[in-house]
């Protein structure tokens, strides 16, 4: 991507210049798209349109993008801006009917994202603090992993899929999801205990390996002999 040249965009330019086919222009200016709508690697610094509603996946990943000024407000599959160089989401879609796909950004916050995703979360490679801005309920996977992370501080209180907040600085579990209704993966943190995780609350394994201060209590043991094979510490 360090490789890419600026594209800028003309007055004149039409939809058929990207691509898009099936489209219809909105007495207010916005484009409403019946496909997919495949903007990836095209050196954008901003989007070409301002898009009303896709009626199927929208991928703008691996630009030069500053801001999803001119994003649709709502996508019927999946929404992709991984790999620009974004420090916020504000300007996302409102509603995203997939998975939201905004890693290997500079994101510094999640304030502005969608109000709703129907499919996976991936905000992982970016340089986060904290989880300000999640929503309270992801119904698949959500991703945090190889950020700036230190606290959980913001996270979602249920994922209905599996959690990932590897490769972080994380010394502790407070404020994670109450509920994960897949696996827990925190390896490669700096955690200290798991007093702040609901135990029973995760349906599938957890994930602590690579934790080297870590230290279980006798109630935890016991909840690892208990259920054998969910606690995962190599």
């Amino acid at each position: 991507m360090d490789d890419f040249k600026p594209r800028k965009i003309g007055d004149k330019m039409k939809p058929e210049d990207f691509g898009i086919k099936k489209y219809k222009f909105n007495d207010d200016g916005t484009l409403d798209v019946f496909e997919s709508v495949d903007l990836d690697k095209k050196h954008l610094t901003e989007l070409p349109f301002n898009f009303g509603k896709i009626d199927g996946s929208f991928d703008c990943s691996f630009n030069l993008l500053t801001s999803l000024k001119g994003a649709p407000e709502i996508v019927d599959g999946d929404f992709s801006c991984d790999g620009n160089n974004l420090i916020t989401l504000k300007g996302s879609p409102r509603i995203v009917y997939g998975h939201f796909g905004c890693s290997e950004n500079k994101l510094v916050t999640l304030k502005g994202g969608p109000e709703n995703i129907s499919g996976l979360f991936n905000c992982s490679d970016n340089n986060l603090t904290s989880l300000n801005g999640s929503l309270e309920e992801y119904y698949d996977d959500f991703y945090c992993g190889f950020n700036n992370l230190k606290s959980l501080k913001g996270a979602p209180n249920k994922v209905d899929g599996d959690f990932h907040c590897d490769n972080n600085y994380l010394t502790s579990l407070k404020s994670a999801p109450e509920i994960v209704n897949g696996s827990f993966y925190t390896q490669h943190n700096n955690l200290t205990n798991l007093d702040d995780l609901n135990l029973n609350g995760v349906s599938g394994r957890i994930y602590v390996y690579y934790n080297p201060n870590l230290k279980l209590t006798e109630r935890q043991k016991l909840w690892a002999t208990l259920n054998p094979g969910r606690l995962v510490l190599e």
